[in-house]
């Protein structure tokens, strides 16, 4: 395409260009509430000097602000992210970080004997819940930690509550018969 006048005159970056070229020129207009202000005997400051001044400084960090709080208050939704990480998602959940299994659990977990027929079907079920699952759905979106605004494109597969109902289901069939003994 022809680089013509008509073109460049439509061009945005050129126009907002030229537009800030001029309207950087002009010089404020004296609107005349400065003299208004004076007549009525109102002090005029420059905002430089008003925050200069220990006065119109609050201390928000001091226990005598009316905005200050010993404990923290966290909140958290889809567009935040959790800033202390652990200790954060404790306290909102109301949970506490356990460090290990009973030693009986464990016990029971490590002498449990299971046929290699069971652990097979059991393999096969969870492949087949996520990999051999035709349903293509809208996933929800990934959120990148570090970018909390940035989006990444939309992600189809099969979803995580269809995946756990067919997981479920396949292994509930494969350990039913184990169940009545």
């Amino acid at each position: 395409m022809r680089f013509t006048s008509r073109l460049h005159a439509q061009h945005l970056g050129w126009s907002f260009k030229k537009h800030w070229q001029t309207q950087g020129k002009r010089i404020p207009n004296d609107t005349g509430a400065a003299s208004e202000l004076e007549k009525k005997e109102i002090l005029i400051k420059n905002t430089g000097d008003a925050t200069a001044h220990d006065k119109f400084k609050t201390n928000i960090g001091s226990l005598t602000h009316h905005q200050w709080h010993d404990k923290f208050c966290y909140i958290y939704c889809k567009e935040t992210v959790l800033l202390e990480g652990l200790p954060q998602a404790q306290l909102l959940t109301n949970t506490v970080k356990i460090k290990g299994l009973p030693k009986s659990l464990y016990e029971l977990i490590i002498n449990l004997k299971i046929p290699s027929s069971v652990e097979r079907n059991a393999e096969l079920a969870v492949t087949k819940s996520n990999v051999y699952d035709a349903e293509q759905s809208s996933l929800p979106r990934t959120r990148n930690v570090d970018r909390p605004a940035y989006k990444y494109p939309r992600v189809y597969g099969a979803s995580q509550l269809r995946s756990n109902i067919c997981r479920w289901y396949l292994i509930s069939y494969i350990v039913s018969p184990y169940g009545s003994k």
